[in-house]
């Protein structure tokens, strides 16, 4: 393997975005290359100049929850007062729009966000009803769509918008900018790209082309930001200097417990209040959510041990008494444990209802398409879908990935980008490296290999984690580990280069670990 240099390492990364036009805010698409955008921001002017009563009906994750935000968010900044949103109940409402919400919460005009590609029942229902239905999604479209006055999705075969995979965000972003043209309105939505920012990095969007511009300007508008939410949301961030993957890993799972544990409405409530007051209380309900769901998690991650049926193309693991709302946590933990598509149930009434993750090379949406008659319901990605099935056809669904499996088509670049001295590694690196940032899907973050290491200096925290320090005293974290190193052994590394919290100088943070041959 040759020895990488900086400018290798840059020629490297660069082949991942080529093609890709997209390097500020004004190389953006129009809103209007967004299939039926023009048409449903018309609807939306028309029912504004009538004083009709506009609903927006969101989704319980976070793409959902900002995707609402940002549609609520929108209409307080033009002033228009009679609008409501709504949130369905995971645990009592299910996925999606239904008719129950929309007669609980009586309109003129319904616009959904991050759902509603396949809400047939209530296509049929506002037709009958007279009411408008407008839908922005990012779902993957099945054969039939539901009936609507307008459909805003990429996904759609006849759509012509340049990325597909952007979130529910994203679509509801660009569709304040077509409602925004309509009016004939001079504002300035750029505060918003903050909730696209997170929102894609939650729904493990690629970020490449249009998405890499939306969560790099986002993440300036968050960082830059005084608003009380985000600044209490800065909180669980160590530093100013925060990345993608920071925001993953911290902001991500707190937004997302409510909706896993008990209502996703908590966090509208939080974005949109006008109470500093409230703020802060729904804030700590947030902060109490999350760590009611680390305990939950760890608890069905250790009895699903004894849960899992193993076949040779797939795990499945199911219980009657587990918390739908942390079964894809689930999945994904075991995903990374097996190296195969995952499905985590739970059991009620003789129904698994559940999520499935990906191994990263089957595209499970697309696999489980071919048999939608064994289920309640179906919808999601290729890399993650929420399903419900009868009991009765478990060992049918079982059989499906040992006859048939559909590939991604496009598969993740590679982490590790080859092999490299110690010596490569200083402040010049770690900013040509930064240069690429956001990573995350579709831009992993560059792993090095990096032989016959001698460790200065090792030590263990907590009997879990391992602290080293190299001849030239770079640090490493391994996080996990299985073996302990001692000082003066010589070992091998994988691992991605960060800037120290502290020190601001490059460290390593060690993915593999083993001595070296004798």
């Amino acid at each position: 393997m040759h020895l990488l240099t900086k400018e290798t390492i840059k020629l490297l990364l660069s082949k991942r975005f080529k093609g890709d036009n997209f390097s500020s805010l004004k190389d953006l698409p129009h809103p209007h290359k967004l299939k039926d955008a023009q048409k449903a921001a018309q609807i939306v002017k028309e029912a504004m100049q009538a004083n009709h009563k506009i609903l927006v009906v969101g989704d319980y994750d976070v793409d959902g929850v900002l995707s609402t935000t940002i549609m609520m968010s929108f209409f307080q900044i033009i002033g228009y007062k009679n609008v409501n949103y709504c949130i369905p109940n995971r645990f009592s409402d299910g996925y999606g729009i239904k008719p129950h919400l929309i007669e609980q919460n009586p309109c003129d005009v319904i616009i959904t966000v991050d759902n509603g590609i396949s809400a047939f029942e209530v296509g049929e229902y506002c037709k009958n009803k007279n009411i408008k239905l407008i839908i922005t999604d990012h779902h993957e479209t099945q054969e039939k769509l539901p009936l609507a006055d307008a459909i805003i999705n990429p996904q759609q075969i006849d759509c012509d918008f340049i990325q597909k995979n952007i979130c529910g965000a994203g679509v509801a972003w660009y569709f304040c900018n077509a409602i925004k043209i309509a009016l004939d309105l001079k504002i300035s939505l750029l505060e918003l790209l903050k909730y696209v920012a997170i929102a894609t990095i939650a729904d493990m969007m690629p970020l490449t082309h249009i998405n890499k511009i939306l969560v790099k300007k986002g993440i300036e508008v968050f960082r830059n930001s005084n608003n009380q939410c985000d600044l209490l949301l800065k909180t669980f961030l160590k530093s100013q200097k925060f990345t993608a993957q920071d925001i993953s890993f911290f902001i991500t799972p707190l937004l997302n417990s409510a909706g896993r544990i008990a209502d996703a409405k908590i966090v509208c409530d939080f974005f949109l209040s006008q109470s500093k007051e409230e703020t802060k209380e729904i804030f700590y309900k947030l902060q109490s959510l999350n760590q009611e769901r680390k305990d939950i998690v760890q608890t069905i991650l250790t009895e699903s041990k004894h849960h899992i049926t193993q076949t040779s193309h797939c795990i499945i693991a199911y219980k009657d008494d587990w918390n739908e709302g942390v079964l894809g946590i689930i999945a994904t933990k075991l995903v990374e444990i097996y190296q195969k598509p995952t499905f985590v149930f739970t059991l009620k009434n003789q129904i698994l209802k559940g999520s499935g993750r990906s191994d990263g090379k089957i595209d499970i949406f697309q696999t489980l398409l071919h048999y939608q008659e064994l289920f309640l319901h179906f919808g999601g990605h290729s890399q993650a879908i929420g399903l419900s099935l009868p009991y009765e056809n478990l060992n049918k669904f079982c059989d499906i990935f040992a006859s048939n499996h559909h590939p991604l088509t496009q598969q993740e670049n590679t982490a590790i980008l080859g092999q490299i001295e110690l010596k490569e590694i200083n402040k010049d690196l770690l900013n040509l490296l930064q240069s690429f940032e956001p990573y995350g899907q579709g831009n992993l973050p560059p792993q090095f290999l990096i032989k016959n290491l001698t460790i200065s200096q090792s030590k263990s925290i907590k009997d879990m984690h391992q602290k080293l320090v190299f001849e030239n005293q770079i640090d490493g974290m391994h996080f996990f580990s299985k073996d302990f190193f001692a000082s003066n052994e010589k070992v091998d590394i994988i691992a991605c280069i960060q800037e120290s919290l502290y020190s601001k100088t490059p460290m390593l943070l060690i993915k593999e670990i083993s001595k070296c041959p004798l």
